[in-house]
């Protein structure tokens, strides 16, 4: 069964991805890394 793909949810991916492609070049190490992916990341480091 597939996932339902929301606006939403799109919406919030392509929004991570220009964040990302415009902080490559100063997001070195994963903790730099946008959003939930960095917390999660400090979380457990």
């Amino acid at each position: 069964m597939m996932p339902t793909l929301t606006l939403d949810h799109l919406t919030e991916q392509l929004e991570l991805a220009d964040e990302m492609r415009a902080g490559r070049d100063h997001m070195l190490d994963p903790q730099d890394l946008p959003g939930r992916f960095g917390r999660a990341i400090r979380a457990v480091v």
